[in-house]
């Protein structure tokens, strides 16, 4: 159970950082709702819905996804990468500005 929670709050971060919901990537009405029941409703996810994620985000590590090892994208020098790195620090920087301003 605890490693299905892992999962459903690694996907939570990729649908973040993909910006994609699940009509965006399910191509029909049958997927979307196994995907809305999987990913927002508690049912258990699938083969299926972890391959369609993976193949609707390119770069996307299946091993950060299935077991949260190495990093989120496969390899360090796309422009994704980039804006993951720059946002990431951006939030750093509005942590250290709050922490400051208290």
């Amino acid at each position: 159970m605890g490693n299905e929670i892992s999962i459903r709050n690694r996907i939570a971060k990729v649908k973040e950082v993909f910006k994609w919901t699940e009509n965006s990537i399910s191509g029909d009405s049958a997927t979307q709702k196994r995907l809305n029941r999987q990913l927002s409703h508690g049912a258990t996810i699938t083969l299926d819905t972890l391959l369609l994620i993976l193949n609707a985000c390119p770069g996307l590590s299946a091993d950060w996804l299935l077991l949260g090892k190495g990093d989120m994208i496969r390899g360090r020098c796309d422009s994704l990468t980039n804006y993951i790195i720059l946002e990431e620090k951006d939030n750093q920087i509005d942590r250290l500005i709050d922490l400051l301003s208290k």
